[in-house]
């Protein structure tokens, strides 16, 4: 696959551009699987007795994942609604989530990395935020949070390589080569992250969809392997 060069402000230009958006919407690729996909449901009962020395991970689908460690939840880029989108069109999920929303354990944090439709899901964070839970999120975004009616106390808003301490696990801000926008005036407007996750012993890194850049290094330099 050709790497495409960008300007810059990391805009590509515009053939390449058009090259994409003829590829997403009229290209060849196989983009909806031709049968079922599997899924192993997830028995709510097992993550309410998880023991807090074992790392818990179950991935939602697509950016979501579930992790416990040290008994600290979390949910990482949480979608459970049926559309990646502002509408009930567009992108759709491929399976229903493992677990039902409401059939989760209460979470403490909840780390969002980008305000992609696919990774930020206002429906899923209204739910969340009437539960308590604690919102890590890049600059710029906590202002979709409050506008969805998210307490301020509860939304915490880190830029790069800043962090906050939960349950004495801590939760870093790292760089990330991406870009954000929900709309056609907005890009670029919020920081994107990647986080680093580190509790007593287990540790672990989430991209954020970030393309290939030296702050890999930076990053594994500064916090060590995952575990």
């Amino acid at each position: 696959m050709a790497v495409r060069q960008r300007d810059s402000a990391g805009i590509l230009p515009a053939a390449d551009v058009w090259s994409i958006i003829k590829g997403q919407f009229f290209g060849t690729e196989v983009r909806i699987p031709p049968g079922p996909i599997p899924v192993l449901a997830v028995a709510p009962a097992a993550l309410k007795s998880a023991s807090p020395r074992r790392p818990a991970r179950i991935w939602i689908g697509h950016a979501s994942v579930y992790v416990e460690i040290d008994g600290l939840r979390m949910l990482i880029d949480p979608i459970f609604s049926e559309y990646a989108s502002p509408f009930e069109l567009g992108p759709r999920r491929f399976h229903p989530p493992p677990i039902a929303l409401d059939d989760l354990p209460r979470i403490d944090a909840v780390l969002i990395t980008h305000d992609h439709y696919d990774h930020l899901d206002m429906r899923t964070i209204q739910h969340l935020a009437s539960h308590g839970s604690a919102f890590f999120v890049p600059l710029g975004i906590g202002a979709h949070l409050q506008k969805w009616g998210v307490p301020a106390a509860q939304v915490h808003e880190l830029e790069w390589w800043q962090e906050h301490s939960l349950q004495g696990v801590r939760l870093v801000s790292t760089p990330s080569r991406h870009y954000s926008g929900r709309g056609l005036t907005d890009q670029r407007a919020t920081l994107w992250t990647s986080w680093s996750v580190i509790g007593a012993r287990p540790r672990f890194y989430v991209s954020g969809d970030s393309g290939y850049s030296d702050h890999f290094r930076a990053i594994g330099e500064r916090f060590g392997r995952s575990t």
